[in-house]
């Protein structure tokens, strides 16, 4: 169901060339590896120092070819971690090429960018019980369904980078309706590209970046700073040389947590010196 006003609400930032968005540089500190590969997604819970969840995506059928590696037999994985790097839980995901992931006080969702085998077969959104892992549901991204390279739980609301729209979403998780959406800018060379989303302790919207590149050596990663009341981009963050590929994007004590899959579109597999781990990401 879309509404009026969730149209209405639809914000678009400032046009290019209108103000010029201050620029700023961040690096990058390995914290622990995921357990396998490859850690594409995360979520940090709101109200707990209990850790961190990590969503996996296996390569399958075209990602898999293109990528030039076998298929990974089994489900996905969504573990979750300590801040040591302890594995607490395990739990198997219908989602298939997972590329989101979100946690609230009592759900996980997992987001597929494949069609899965969990009737009714399309992709979308699953949601786990957080204690057990169990599949409850399983519904399409509103508006369309379509892709992900992202999501978020805040305040109540779920958040999901619709990848068809172009647009950050906020979902009435029990509705399942779009009240509010921020439109994802792409208008700089390296902002062309864009993966997991977060908010900071002041209510900001971060955006995980990159250009168009063909290898790790090629790429620029980085961070856009949004409004979200006006859909405005208020900063532009780049990653130093040598730091972690952002897939997953999350905030935690003051400063931004990231998970480098090890799986960028266009670059040869395992491709940078951050695959595989979970790290810190610093403005400087």
């Amino acid at each position: 169901m879309v509404t009026s006003s969730a149209l209405a609400q639809i914000h678009s930032p400032t046009l290019p060339g209108k103000k010029q968005i201050p620029q700023r540089r961040a690096k990058t500190t390995k914290l622990f590896k995921a357990p396998e590969f490859y850690p594409n997604c995360l979520a940090i819970p709101e109200r707990s120092d209990a850790g961190i969840w990590i969503g996996q995506q296996k390569l399958k059928g075209i990602q898999a070819s293109g990528s030039g590696v076998p298929e990974q037999p089994g489900p996905d994985q969504v573990w979750l971690m300590d801040w040591n790097g302890k594995l607490l839980k395990t739990y198997s995901s219908a989602s298939q090429v997972t590329s989101g992931l979100a946690v609230s006080d009592t759900s996980l969702y997992v987001f597929a960018n494949n069609e899965t085998d969990y009737p009714p077969p399309y992709t979308g959104v699953h949601n786990l019980d957080v204690k057990t892992g169990r599949t409850r549901w399983v519904k399409q991204i509103p508006l369309g369904g379509g892709g992900t390279h992202g999501a978020q739980w805040h305040d109540g609301k779920l958040w999901i980078i619709a990848s068809r729209l172009n647009c950050m979403l906020r979902v009435d998780p029990e509705a399942w309706t779009v009240d509010y959406a921020v439109r994802i800018r792409n208008d700089t060379p390296d902002t062309v590209r864009s993966h997991d989303m977060t908010f900071d302790d002041q209510g900001f919207i971060w955006l995980a970046t990159a250009n168009s590149s063909k290898s790790y050596a090629e790429g620029v990663q980085g961070l856009s700073k949004y409004d979200p009341k006006t859909g405005e981009v208020l900063e532009q963050v780049t990653l130093e040389p040598g730091s972690c590929d952002p897939h997953g994007l999350g905030f935690y004590k003051g400063g931004f947590i990231g998970c480098d899959a090890g799986h960028h579109p266009g670059w040869p597999d395992k491709d940078g010196p951050g695959v595989g781990w979970i790290f810190r990401i610093d403005i400087v």
